[in-house]
């Protein structure tokens, strides 16, 4: 028999044996759970893509379906349509919007004392229409502002929305996760576009081309265009189409004749179109609670029948 004395050296090298041995398994099980766990991310990232992918397929579809000869742009159009399919287990949608239907974040900082005008009247009406997110609208603007015209301001090379979350405005603020909210996604574009598609343009959008274009005149334009019920929609197919909508040209009685005393349509005349070029699918893929959202941008020039990528931005989570 061996002394007591190496019995206890011997029962050292055992346990310590098994405790490196234990080791070793509880290593081996991580890296398989690992494995696994990158094996389903992986599978579950390439099904994301394929759905990315696909949906930009179903916009580009949704715009070429307009007819290239139609000088005008309107959300009656096939792609005012929201899409959804499935693929590979996932749920997918897609929701375009008119680019030129926004304020071109360009083109605000390159003239910056009308730039900061219009965003105060747009912030303005934001918060007449939604008075209980008033404080939300005071705190965007401020920050907005700051991002857009403060001293050493990078603005003019923002490229993405998702800049300005970087910047410290908040993902929610600047992206609407679910198609409910008024996020700036809504009202502003990164495209250096000059002029306004008073067919797309929301109500803050348009309130923001002039200080005429208050929240009554406003709302007769929205009025004039018709929201879509039943597919019915009536579009400008020229800018100055824009003269016949109540309170655009007010005339008076002046000698015995009736005379124009004011035309709005003339101070807007420069900066509003009835067309566009650039737009961008909001598409968002599920799976269970699970969602991945990404933005397409994509261009197509009036008078051509297809549509092709400009650029793509994920959004995370």
């Amino acid at each position: 028999m061996l002394p007591y004395k190496d019995r206890g050296a011997v029962l050292i090298l055992v346990l310590g044996a098994l405790a490196l041995l234990a080791i070793v398994a509880v290593n081996v099980s991580y890296r398989s759970r690992m494995d696994v766990i990158r094996s389903v991310r992986s599978s579950e990232n390439a099904a994301v893509r394929r759905g990315f992918l696909s949906a930009i397929e179903v916009a580009k579809a949704a715009l070429a379906a307009t007819d290239p000869a139609q000088q005008y742009v309107f959300r009656g159009d096939p792609w005012g349509k929201r899409r959804e399919f499935d693929i590979d287990g996932f749920n997918v949608t897609v929701e375009i919007d008119d680019e030129a239907g926004k304020l071109s974040i360009p083109a605000l900082v390159e003239n910056p004392g009308e730039g900061k005008t219009a965003l105060k009247r747009l912030f303005t009406l934001l918060k007449r229409l939604q008075p209980e997110q008033e404080e939300l609208w005071e705190r965007t603007e401020k920050k907005l502002g700051e991002t857009l015209f403060s001293a050493g301001s990078q603005a003019k090379d923002i490229l993405t929305l998702d800049q300005l979350r970087e910047g410290g405005i908040p993902r929610a603020v600047v992206f609407d996760a679910d198609g409910s909210s008024n996020a700036l996604e809504r009202y502003f574009t990164c495209f250096k576009s000059q002029k306004v598609n008073i067919n797309t343009a929301s109500e803050a959008v348009l309130s923001a081309l002039d200080e005429d274009f208050d929240a009554e005149q406003v709302a007769r334009i929205i009025a004039w265009r018709g929201n879509g019920d039943a597919g019915k929609f009536r579009v400008f197919r020229t800018p100055q189409d824009l003269e016949a909508v109540e309170g655009i040209v007010q005339t008076a009685m002046v000698d015995g004749e009736k005379k124009v005393i004011k035309n709005a349509f003339f101070k807007v005349k420069e900066k509003i179109a009835v067309g566009s070029t650039y737009y961008c699918a909001r598409i968002e893929v599920k799976n269970g609670a699970r969602s991945w959202q990404c933005r397409a941008y994509l261009e197509k020039p009036q008078g051509t029948a297809q549509a092709t990528v400009w650029s793509m931005e994920e959004i995370q989570p």
